[in-house]
């Protein structure tokens, strides 16, 4: 669903305490409710996982968006899940989305429900925000885990200065070949 990166590389200031206004809340890497694990520490070369949620989540429509910035291209996977332990506790899920794209939901209108995605690009540097609404009895939770992969490293580009040296390096490995057959073709052998 999406990917991770710890406070250290969430760039707009992150703090270790959620902000909530009424039933809107963000959240960020290092909240209890954001908590991740793996290769936390930029630069990222391997995975990240995290694990999301929150508990208690009062009577009506609440909106709770997760923000995160990773500091290399990769993809991100994961999924949601509702949980029912009475009435009072039942969530509807209304849209969940991953920087703007809807997230499929399963089973919604009943008593459990779930969202998850799989394989979606994550670019480096980009505020990332995975954004869950719905309704709540009542006391409702939801929980998911999100991992992060890196994608492979490729090979750096050349400067145009290397380039340049490569360009005549060549060029001087090509003249000295053509030479020396030159050269070798009036050495006659009796």
């Amino acid at each position: 669903m999406a990917a991770l990166a710890t406070a250290a590389a969430f760039a707009p200031g992150a703090a270790n305490a959620a902000t909530c206004v009424a039933m809107n809340c963000t959240f960020t890497p290092g909240d209890d409710e954001f908590t991740t694990s793996g290769d936390t520490i930029p630069p990222i070369t391997e995975a990240v996982s995290a694990t999301i949620g929150r508990t208690d989540i009062g009577s009506g429509i609440f909106t709770d968006i997760y923000r995160f910035i990773v500091d290399v291209d990769g993809v991100g996977s994961g999924g949601i899940i509702t949980t029912l332990s009475g009435l009072s506790t039942n969530i509807d899920l209304l849209t969940v989305t991953i920087n703007g794209k809807d997230v499929p939901i399963f089973g919604q209108g009943t008593d459990v429900e779930s969202a998850g995605i799989s394989g979606f690009p994550i670019m480096a540097g980009m505020l990332n925000e995975l954004v869950i609404s719905g309704t709540s009895a009542g006391l409702g939770s939801y929980g998911g885990n999100l991992t992060f992969t890196p994608s492979p490293v490729s090979a750096p580009v050349p400067e145009p200065a290397t380039w340049a040296l490569m360009l005549l390096g060549f060029g001087s490995l090509g003249y000295t070949m053509r030479r020396a057959r030159r050269t070798s073709a009036r050495v006659q052998f009796a």
